[in-house]
């Protein structure tokens, strides 16, 4: 999925039937302030982390870089290292 950039969003179509898709216009970024789309979203992902490996011991700078995130989540951001059966998680 494509991420966007700040003041940016995605547009949302929607279909129930596999055919009738709705939204207002063709596929376009939308810049901030344009309200033209109806529905639209910010896709958020991570795009780098690094170091990509350290100690199973922990207690390492982890510096990880992404877009779409919302800064009024900050405080409440986690991240999750591990395993499914065998992880962490840890204040972002």
């Amino acid at each position: 999925m494509d991420l966007v950039n700040q003041g940016e969003s995605l547009p949302v179509y929607v279909a129930l039937n596999s055919y009738s898709w709705v939204s207002g216009s063709k596929h376009r970024r939308l810049a901030a302030g344009d309200h033209t789309q109806q529905l639209s979203y910010i896709p958020y992902g991570i795009l780098t982390v690094s170091p990509d490996s350290g100690p199973f011991s922990g207690f390492s700078d982890i510096l990880i870089t992404g877009k779409g995130f919302l800064d009024e989540n900050a405080l409440k951001a986690r991240c999750r290292f591990g395993s499914d059966n065998d992880y962490a998680i840890v204040d972002a």
